[in-house]
């Protein structure tokens, strides 16, 4: 990638020593590179959920946080093998976090369910707080939202509500999750 022997040394010699001039330089030559695999390695469903830039910025600041004096680049691709490394687990890692947090996520159904879910049938008492509790989740929410609460409750598939209410699945989904998210953290 460098034009001349030499250069791609130098320039990380003068990135080490802190020239924010040649860190510049660094980024402007490899951005594009770490761009490409961050892009490559997000399925296109996730491009809308995640900022490409972001996961980019992430691995410079990685990088330049790191000791930079305990690796070393004898080459460029050297670097870009290090980079495109450092990108694709960021990538990973952020996927890995949101598929956990979606498990963490309490379902709809399970507070609407509560104990009868676990074999049982729940007592008067905790069916009058579970209905309670419904009733104030879906009481604020506009009527489609509260029909589509209400159906995926009933165990019905969220594509054939979201299709009955006009809605894409994916819509019908973050509506959901918005709703769960907002009832488990107020």
């Amino acid at each position: 990638m460098s034009k001349r022997p030499g250069e791609f040394k130098e320039l990380m010699q003068r990135v080490c020593a802190g020239d924010k001039g040649a860190a510049r330089e660094l980024i402007e030559k490899y951005g594009s590179a770490i761009l490409a695999v961050v892009r490559r390695r997000m399925h296109p469903r996730l491009r809308s959920q995640f900022d490409s830039s972001d996961f980019v910025q992430a691995v410079w600041a990685s990088f330049f946080s790191a000791s930079l004096q305990n690796y070393t680049f004898e080459e460029s691709e050297m670097l870009v093998r290090f980079l495109l490394r450092l990108a694709n687990n960021k990538v990973a890692s952020a996927i890995r976090r949101r598929l956990h947090k979606a498990q963490e996520t309490c379902s709809l159904t399970e507070g609407v369910q509560g104990p009868a879910t676990r074999g049982r049938e729940p007592t008067p008492s905790e069916a009058a707080i579970v209905r309670e509790e419904w009733q104030r989740v879906t009481a604020s929410q506009p009527e489609h939202l509260r029909r589509l609460v209400e159906a995926r409750a009933r165990g019905k598939k969220i594509q054939v509500m979201a299709d009955k209410l006009g809605i894409s699945e994916r819509t019908a989904r973050r509506l959901l999750h918005r709703l769960a998210a907002r009832d488990h953290h107020g």
